[in-house]
């Protein structure tokens, strides 16, 4: 198989340990974890010597800007400095518009093309707004 990216050279850091070793990137995404990049062919290799090679670190509790926030940060600039950081998946907290399966889509169009990274949103249950009978949708349809 030949990869899109091939990392080589750096040591790669997992739940497991750190260890020498090459990353075969296809289509975004790992494909190949190997001990040594020989045979490995790829179109453009990213030479990693005397770095870690670390996974990307996910945010649970991010605070982008939303319609009815936008004090917050947008989340073009927002993501953009999350990936500069190591940050691959943010995860909105709670706003309103995450309290019905109608306003968590309308979210997802708000966010559509604008964030440099993985994303979701918390749903929630909130009680000023007496939205309970809606969580199970909100579980099973989005």
């Amino acid at each position: 198989m030949k990869f899109d990216k091939l990392i080589v050279g750096g040591t790669i850091v997992t739940a497991f340990g750190r260890y020498p070793g090459a990353i075969g990137i296809k289509d975004g995404k790992i494909a190949c974890i190997a001990e040594t990049a020989c045979g490995l062919d790829a179109d453009e290799v990213i030479n990693a010597t005397g770095k870690f090679v670390l996974p990307g670190a996910i945010d649970g509790h991010l605070h982008y800007q939303a319609p009815i926030t936008p004090e917050a940060e947008d989340v073009e600039h927002a993501t953009r400095a999350a990936a500069v950081g190591g940050i691959t998946t943010g995860i909105a907290m709670p706003v309103e518009w995450a309290t019905s399966v109608e306003g968590y889509h309308d979210l997802q169009e708000y966010f559509n093309g604008k964030a440099y990274i993985d994303y979701g949103f918390h749903g929630h249950a909130d009680a000023k707004i007496d939205n309970l009978d809606k969580i199970e949708a909100l579980w099973t349809e989005t």
